[in-house]
């Protein structure tokens, strides 16, 4: 099934003569599941995941989710958008450190002025092992813990879309295998799309398919078999 669909795709940054095309004239189309973005720094993965985030406008093309073009929604509805349908996983785990576990899981959706679904995020926390932690604070957990509360935020606002951009850049190999791994099974149980940059292609073998970008262009995608 079809989630996103990205038609002649275009980033440029920079003024002539020094313009750089980060993203050169993508059509691409990305079904549901875990998928990941791979490719060498400077090709273009951040900012093809800025843009299909709604974080950065496109010089032109469209960035389409679930059939709705976010690509030149005006600064307020693409935010609106943003909260109640894409989730972010980032490098930085931008959690609020006065605030506990729980809390922090949350912030998004009373920020959006939503119900929280209290089954529903303790459903997330016990996958996420964090079910012992939620009174806790950040500063009290370890780096692999703080990744998978930033996960459990994602996930609390029930999105289409998780965008996770190296979200394994500061844990250790056996944290960043198991953050992938988490991923990888969210998607599973709760029917969701994730996206995962990285250049670490351990970490991408965990990914449905596989999205090879160099300079700006896609240069192959790589289908694996679904694990039941």
């Amino acid at each position: 099934m079809k989630v996103i669909e990205l038609k002649d795709l275009n980033k440029s940054y920079g003024k002539e003569p020094n313009v750089v095309k980060a993203i050169d004239n993508i059509n691409l189309e990305i079904e549901k599941g875990f998928t990941a973005i791979v490719g060498p720094s400077g090709c273009g993965k951040t900012t093809l995941m800025q843009l299909i985030g709604g974080l950065r406008q496109p010089d032109s093309g469209k960035v389409l989710i679930e059939g709705t073009d976010i690509s030149f929604f005006r600064k307020d509805d693409k935010a609106l958008f943003r909260r109640r349908n894409i989730g972010f996983v980032f490098r930085e785990y931008n959690l609020l450190t006065e605030l506990n576990v729980y809390e922090n899981i949350i912030f998004t959706l009373e920020l959006d002025g939503r119900d929280v679904d209290r089954e529903y995020i303790y459903q997330i926390a016990y996958l996420l092992k964090l079910d012992d932690k939620m009174d806790m604070l950040p500063v009290a957990l370890s780096n692999g813990e703080r990744q998978k509360v930033a996960i459990a935020r994602a996930l609390a606002t029930k999105p289409k879309v998780i965008l996770a951009d190296e979200p394994t850049g500061s844990l250790d190999s056996k944290a960043s295998l198991e953050v992938a791994g988490l991923l990888k099974m969210t998607c599973r149980e709760f029917n969701q799309t994730a996206i995962l940059i990285t250049h670490d292609m351990e970490i991408a073998d965990n990914a449905e398919r596989v999205i090879y970008l160099r300079d700006g262009k896609v240069q192959k995608i790589s289908e694996r078999r679904k694990q039941i």
